[in-house]
């Protein structure tokens, strides 16, 4: 991100370096786009090693509109994740979208990265948004300082006797970068203290050892019913992009899945061996759910529970939730939320994505992730590539 420290104007203005850092950062620029494309160009690769099949061709004609379709963003355009998501859904569509050019020039260019931490933190939702939206925390540590759940910084002894006295199973995570499930731990609560996801005992020394600065620790969900017979191990999430046009301002959403644990997993993500089935318009949930390399599954593999026309509790206030908090976001047109169903059928945002989405399990089933919004933002994308604001070196 721009961790460049700002140069001076003044220095800057002296020593005439103004347009040289303007080169630099050009420079930069051009040198994470460029290996955005190649990192992804081989993930898809590696990705579907075991099953080539997911690669083969589709029909010649689609694969030139692919190309052309896209080459307004990107001279040379990979076939492969049109071939993926094409193989996978039977439907072959140009406007797919690769990965590579979404993150090389789509989330750059919608989302200004200057201010995608900020969105991002963990520890920000409730002083940015309605507390009332999200996951509860009770206790929490920004840049080495330790706070309880109101943001009042207490002491570190304090800290340690309100963690060990939580009176209920909880999950610690980092407050920036928990993507893919990283870093997640899961605590028990018995009654001698907690214990982590393989029994052995789990105290502040371990929090400390682990963590040491920017996490929150959160009570454990407790999902709708419904959900949980899916994956009970897991707290099943929904993944809903949201959308801010360029044209009118208005919020919508793109695409929602929900994503499924497998036995004995605490988290639902595909790259941990999570499944991954779209959400429909009406709540309902698509045929077959999808692994991270293309594998689909008509009932979920462990539970045995159906996917097809399963009806998501409370879809509603999802959606209400997502448009609420992406309305409110004015630096970033493209928010993805990981939202939980509590009990009482009412939404609970576990985490706002900013930057680097995954959105390979977005388009595994129901065509282009952005349907009939994709002229409208491959245009704007192509017609304004100065919106990708990175800086290596802020010049001031």
């Amino acid at each position: 991100m721009t961790g460049g420290r700002p140069v001076g104007k003044g220095l800057i203005r002296q020593l005439g370096l103004r347009r040289w850092l303007r080169r630099v950062n050009s420079v930069a620029r051009a040198a994470i786009r460029s290996g955005t494309v190649i990192s992804y160009r081989r993930k898809i690769r590696a990705m579907l090693r075991s099953n080539r099949d997911l690669l083969s061709p589709v029909d010649a004609a689609v694969e030139v509109r692919h190309a052309n379709y896209w080459r307004p963003l990107e001279k040379r355009v990979d076939p492969s994740w049109l071939r993926f998501y094409s193989n996978v859904s039977g439907i072959a569509d140009p406007r797919y979208v690769p990965q590579d050019i979404f993150f090389k020039a789509i989330e750059r260019r919608l989302n200004n990265l200057e201010y995608a931490w900020v969105y991002a933190d963990k520890n920000a939702y409730e002083q940015l948004f309605n507390p009332k939206l999200f996951a509860a925390t009770k206790l929490r540590n920004i840049s080495g300082t330790y706070l309880d759940e109101n943001y009042r910084p207490i002491p570190r002894e304090s800290f340690v006797e309100l963690f060990h006295d939580l009176p209920e199973d909880c999950v610690i995570k980092p407050s920036i970068g928990s993507g893919g499930g990283r870093r997640i731990e899961k605590l028990s609560r018995c009654e001698d203290g907690f214990r982590d996801i393989d029994g052995a005992p789990f105290r502040f020394d371990d929090l400390n050892d682990r963590y040491r600065r920017n996490f929150v620790i959160q009570p454990v969900i407790r999902q709708h019913r419904s959900l949980a017979e899916f994956n009970p191990d897991s707290v099943n999430t929904l993944r809903v992009m949201m959308y801010r046009s360029v044209q009118d301002e208005k919020v919508v959403p793109v695409r929602a899945v929900l994503r499924t644990g497998r036995k004995s997993m605490i988290v639902d993500n595909q790259g941990r061996g999570g499944l991954a089935c779209l959400v429909q318009p009406d709540g309902t949930l698509f045929r077959y759910a999808t692994s991270k390399t293309g594998e689909k599954h008509t009932v979920h593999p462990d539970s045995g529970v159906p996917f097809e026309g399963f009806r998501i509790p409370g879809y509603s206030a999802v959606l209400e939730a997502a448009t609420e908090v992406a309305s409110a976001v004015p630096p970033l047109r493209l928010l993805s939320f990981d939202i939980a169903v509590d009990e009482l059928s009412r939404p609970r945002i576990v985490e706002i994505n900013t930057y680097n989405v995954e959105i390979n399990f977005l388009q595994t089933a129901g065509g282009p992730l952005f349907g009939d919004l994709t002229d409208e933002i491959r245009d704007w994308c192509a017609e304004h590539p100065d919106h990708d604001v990175f800086s290596a070196v802020r010049i001031g």
